[in-house]
């Protein structure tokens, strides 16, 4: 009979996981991890992706009213708003999981973002066109989606189990953070502004910010691209 030691158990356990080179990555400490720049221009990505989207969608209401012809069925755009969001989460993550070896989780959250800045835009060109409007709206919701439930997977991928639970507060935290920060342009902005548009413009800013700080945080770490390319 061959003895095994715990470290020769958990390599056969991992490469024979059949999960891929992907989860022989990085594994930090949280004392390792909350000093790695990646996790602030990934948690200020999150900020903004979440924080700009989550405000366009809570405030629906305010902004129709701009163009309201007093038909608007409110509950039925935010039944489908909540829908769009929970379906684009799990597909998306699905798709992540899937595409794992070849397809970075930043690359999933800029996708996120740029959807979210056509579905801004479409609102804003949309004029009395209520289907352009819905769909802008809609485009929107799905870039949230990918946002929630993209940056925890990356969280989970760059520092490995031990931190994730600390790693994952402070992405709420963020999130939290971003709609309060966006929110408050948008009250202050609507006080004093009709139409909307420096708020829209503030909106597609915060959303490039988003791609921006994804992109930073994607070639950060030269270990993280040869895990990819």
């Amino acid at each position: 009979m061959i003895a095994l030691s715990s470290k020769d158990v958990e390599d056969v356990e991992i490469s024979g996981s059949g999960l891929g080179e992907r989860d022989l990555g990085i594994r930090r400490s949280l004392d390792e991890y909350i000093w790695n720049p990646r996790l602030y221009t990934m948690l200020f990505a999150s900020l903004c992706l979440v924080g700009v989207t989550s405000v366009f969608l809570f405030r629906f209401d305010v902004l129709l009213k701009e163009e309201d012809d007093g038909d608007t069925n409110l509950y039925s755009y935010y039944r489908t708003i909540i829908l769009t969001q929970t379906l684009s989460a799990i597909i998306v993550g699905l798709l992540s999981y899937f595409t794992r070896t070849s397809v970075n989780e930043y690359i999933w959250a800029i996708i996120g973002a740029i959807i979210a800045i056509i579905g801004v835009i479409l609102y804003l060109v949309s004029k009395d066109s209520s289907n352009i409007t819905y769909a802008g709206t809609i485009l929107v919701a799905i870039g949230s989606g990918i946002g929630w439930v993209m940056f925890p997977l990356i969280a989970y991928d760059d520092a490995g189990p031990q931190p994730f639970g600390v790693i994952l507060s402070l992405i709420f935290l963020f999130n939290f953070w971003g709609m309060t920060f966006f929110g408050g342009i948008f009250f202050l902005l609507t006080e004093y502004s009709k139409p909307l548009m420096p708020f829209f413009f503030v909106f597609i800013v915060g959303l490039i910010a988003s791609i921006i700080s994804s992109a930073i945080s994607l070639f950060l770490d030269d270990e993280q691209i040869k895990r990819y390319y």
